[in-house]
């Protein structure tokens, strides 16, 4: 079979009709794709739809019309054969500027966001492409490859989707994809094909079969070809405070006005990119609740710091900016690998600024001062809960007095640190909630910000798969239709479903004996309640100085109160 050009399109959600908030980056998984396909010697073309929907959403076309994406009946119905203007008219307007024709093969990219109209969508621009063009396609992206973690609760969706459509990669799909290239290029058989990791497909029985994920990979990402300008984010020129407060400190809420660069006000500023970069996976830790407690979890994958290096010299001299955001699980895995990598910053005059994930463990004081110097200025770490006996009951492995200790370091240094809560995991009394709380109260002036995560068990997690272990029985009431129309409720509410994680909302629990799941929850919202509020009073706090000094406006301020 000849495939010599491919296109990959991400598709559009609703985020762009609620006003996303946040600075903008382009897309890492069609970035490490489509660099390592390019690598291997594949012809790539690149295209993100959710800039393009931002863009017409504001011009004319009305929300409630896309109520139609949460309408299990009328997409399906629409692949099957059926007519729908609405969806046709769409799917036009999206691929004005794609001249599908030229391409041999089609990869739709269903994510990166949780999301029912990019789910859709998925299908529905390939029912279009396929009816107009008779394109080879494959479908993948973050939505499925969470979606295949909670058979069978979205196995009548996949079997559809299969049976209108023959390829389906599920997991990291850079090497599954090529793979998939090369078997069709070799004229393979169905019996080769369906041995690629990652894929999804249906057997001779019609039944769903979905392959083991493929190994993560180290992969520069390459956003070339990409509109980089749908991803301009506009900093003031010799304004390093606001800037690094607008990047790092309140992204989601201090970048709203520089995303608008119609603003007379503007004319201090310079357009940039900010890079996302990911260069470790899998986590060597086994915390209770999370999904990598499961020893069939993949072993770490860690780029040797040389091969970092000389992507961030690549990356900054490319998109002519010292931004970057690194998504790792803990960019110090090890005191060696991080005092190693910030030492290749700093020595190879890289002059860089970036944020990252981090452990309270493998710091100390002169780490952190290296950091700083490495160009770091924000470390999100993932504390959970600021209870002794529930740290220990989860497997968190953590110091909450080094927590304190680092915490203090960070601001006295320099780098704003951030924390992940979750709050109403099984075992969680009140006592343990009322502990957290005061730990957190207590520490609250050197917490630059708390992400409050609402617990719900994991498929592979050790709490799920060893319930007993933790007096609790987990379970499942709802049917993937139930998901979708609670979105739409969210929809119809003008509230935006992707900030709700509805698709991942599968499994409850209760407590053996004790409280039943309404009671769990109940008790967990008030807990968040409560606990938020200690971040949003400082954080208000802080952002009215920046209102005063006009940095923001104070309906800029919405962005803070969303999260």
């Amino acid at each position: 079979m000849k495939i010599d050009s491919f296109c990959l399109i991400q598709m559009p959600s609703e985020d762009a009709l609620f006003g996303a908030v946040g600075t903008r980056i382009p897309p890492l998984s069609l970035g490490i794709i489509t660099g390592y396909l390019r690598q291997r010697g594949i012809n790539v073309d690149q295209f993100d739809l959710l800039p393009l929907m931002e863009e017409k959403c504001g011009s004319g076309i009305e929300r409630s019309e896309f109520e139609k994406f949460f309408d299990k009946e009328a997409v399906f119905n629409y692949i099957n054969g059926g007519e729908n203007q609405f969806f046709d008219e769409f799917v036009q307007t999206m691929l004005k500027d794609i001249n599908i024709a030229e391409y041999d093969m089609v990869a739709l990219s269903v994510g990166p966001h949780l999301s029912w109209v990019q789910t859709f969508s998925g299908l529905i621009f390939g029912e279009y492409i396929e009816r107009h063009w008779q394109k080879l396609l494959v479908f993948g992206g973050f939505n499925l490859s969470s979606m295949i973690n909670y058979r069978p609760i979205y196995d009548e969706l996949f079997e559809v989707w299969l049976k209108r459509f023959p390829y389906i990669i599920t997991g990291p799909g850079e090497e599954s994809l090529y793979k998939l290239i090369q078997a069709l290029r070799n004229n393979e058989g169905d019996e080769e094909i369906h041995k690629i990791n990652g894929l999804c497909y249906l057997n001779s029985s019609g039944n769903l079969v979905a392959n083991p994920p493929e190994k993560r990979r180290i992969v520069m990402p390459d956003f070339e070809g990409l509109k980089l300008k749908d991803y301009y984010n506009c900093i003031k020129m010799d304004g390093y405070d606001e800037n690094m407060i607008s990047i790092f400190r309140y992204p989601f809420a201090f970048t709203k006005p520089l995303r608008n660069k119609s603003e007379p006000t503007l004319k201090d500023y310079e357009k940039t990119l900010i890079i996302p970069y990911i260069f470790n996976y899998n986590c060597p830790y086994n915390c209770a609740f999370c999904v990598e407690s499961d020893p069939e979890s993949p072993t770490p994958v860690i780029a040797k710091v040389e091969q970092v290096i000389s992507e961030l010299r690549i990356m900054k001299q490319k998109y002519n900016t010292p931004y970057f955001y690194f998504i790792n699980n803990a960019v110090n895995l090890s005191k060696k690998y991080i005092r190693d990598l910030c030492n290749g910053i700093i020595e190879n005059n890289l002059n860089i600024y970036w944020s990252d994930c981090a452990r309270f463990d493998n710091t100390d004081y002169e780490i952190i001062k290296l950091m700083y110097k490495a160009g770091c200025r924000k470390l999100v770490f993932g504390m959970e809960s600021g209870s002794e006996g529930l740290i220990k009951r989860i497997n968190k492995k953590i110091d909450l007095k080094q927590a304190e200790q680092v915490m203090s370091w960070c601001n006295e240094i320099g780098i704003w640190p951030e924390l992940e809560i979750i709050l109403g995991m099984p075992t969680e009394g009140q006592e343990d909630f009322l502990e957290s709380y005061n730990y957190l109260k207590k520490n609250l002036e050197k917490i630059s910000f708390m992400t409050i995560n609402h617990y719900i068990p994991m498929p592979g997690s050790e709490m799920f798969r060893y319930p007993e272990r933790y007096n609790i029985e987990v379970f499942s009431d709802i049917t993937w239709e139930d998901i979708l129309t609670r979105d739409l409720e969210l929809f119809k509410k003008e509230k935006n479903p992707i900030h709700y994680n509805n698709m991942i909302k599968v499994y409850k629990f209760r407590e053996i004996g004790q409280r039943d799941s309404q009671q769990i929850f109940n008790d967990t919202v008030e807990k968040i309640k409560k606990t938020k509020k200690l971040m949003d009073g400082k954080l208000m706090q802080e952002a009215m100085k920046y209102v005063q000094q006009g940095v923001i406006k104070m309906s800029d301020l919405q962005g803070i109160q969303r999260l």
